[in-house]
């Protein structure tokens, strides 16, 4: 009776296949086979947590009871408990399952529950915790992309872009077709200003996948950056042709414009970015360059106070903010802006300037 209802389980419990009859071991109590055929009873119905306090009364009953612990194990997987999911496939492992399919199938469900495990705590920002994890995983499963590219975000938020960089490398090699690890290798060379390596990185990405438009984000701000504005300008304009609400697309194609002095155009993909994204505060901010560019200093002006207000510590705002007021004629309010911008040192050489130009006499 127990192995029929087994054998009509779905696909969700996951147990269908490789469970056990309950009146397949001799060596269990009578106490235990009871606990854990009513948790295969509630298994069928897909009663996960009822289930899962059967299977734990079985275990409790016989400790060497295999079959129950390999159960319990999936059950918590199921529910999402992957810590105690590992603890009791391991304990099956020790002890053996009596169906030899199910036994292979174990360091398969670990390494699962493991990778599981990482990203729940990836997501609770536990990284080192993580990483740990995911390394359990991977002695399981080595050649497992994914798992891979996790720990290489994992050791990016840990600030440690060399083991990064190791782990998106290991990605690539256990899956070349895996589209993300390029995109990530560009950003880390991307940010160490190696700009021909970091657009190989985001080219492959888009060879591999045309339609994945970070990658063409990434190669738009390797070419600005080497003021290649015609080929970001390209870039772009390819990427929003395959998504035309790409919000950062939008953004950036403004911001090419604006370096090519097409301040009137860039004005429409920048309103279309804010659009679909407001709470960007560099849309905001080319948005106001676009206009400061045109002479529309007060339109420029409003742009900078909806940057500011997406981001307080956005200093090159508060430059244009400045520039706008001085065009404007209003000195105080610009006075002001340069004073505050003055603080910082990008802006503190042209801030003095200014402030020194306003403060003589006419």
């Amino acid at each position: 009776m127990i192995a029929a209802l087994v054998a009509a389980f779905t696909a969700s419990a996951g147990l269908a296949d490789d469970t056990v009859d309950a009146g397949a071991n001799d060596g269990p109590s009578a106490e235990a086979i009871e606990h854990y055929s009513d948790g295969l009873r509630a298994l069928s119905a897909q009663n996960f947590r009822d289930a899962a306090f059967e299977f734990e009364a079985a275990t409790a009953a016989d400790s060497t009871y295999g079959d129950a612990f390999y159960a319990l194990g999936k059950t918590y997987k199921t529910l999402g408990q992957f810590d105690r999911a590992v603890e009791a496939l391991l304990r099956a492992q020790r002890i053996g399952v009596s169906l030899e399919r199910a036994m292979n199938a174990i360091p398969s469900q670990l390494a699962e529950a493991y990778s599981k495990s990482g990203l729940g705590a990836y997501q609770k920002h536990k990284y080192r915790e993580a990483i740990g994890a995911f390394k359990k995983a991977l002695a399981l499963r080595p050649d497992d992309a994914r798992i891979h590219y996790t720990v290489g975000l994992s050791h990016l938020r840990l600030r440690d872009e060399g083991a990064a960089k190791t782990a998106f490398e290991l990605a690539i090699k256990a899956d070349p077709k895996y589209v993300r690890p390029y995109r990530s290798l560009g950003d880390i060379h991307k940010q160490k200003r190696e700009y021909a390596s970091a657009a190989q990185a985001y080219r492959q990405a888009i060879a591999i996948d045309s339609t994945f438009t970070d990658a063409y984000s990434g190669l738009a701000r390797v070419q600005i950056a080497t003021e290649d504005f015609t080929g970001a300008e390209s870039t772009l304009r390819h990427a929003l042709a395959i998504d035309k609400k790409f919000a950062r697309g939008h953004m950036l194609l403004g911001h090419s414009l604006i370096q090519l002095t097409r301040y009137h155009e860039a004005v429409d993909p920048l309103l279309r970015s804010i659009d679909l994204d407001g709470k960007k505060a560099e849309s905001h901010y080319r948005l106001a360059e676009a206009y400061y560019g045109m002479g529309e200093f007060r339109k420029a002006a409003k742009a900078a106070g909806a940057a500011m207000r997406q981001r307080r510590d956005y200093v090159a705002a508060w430059v244009v903010m400045a520039d706008s007021h001085h065009q404007l004629g209003e000195v105080s309010e610009a006075i002001t802006w340069y004073t505050k911008a003055s603080s910082d040192s990008r802006f503190k050489d042209y801030c003095t300037y200014k402030l020194e130009e306003l403060s003589r006499p006419k």
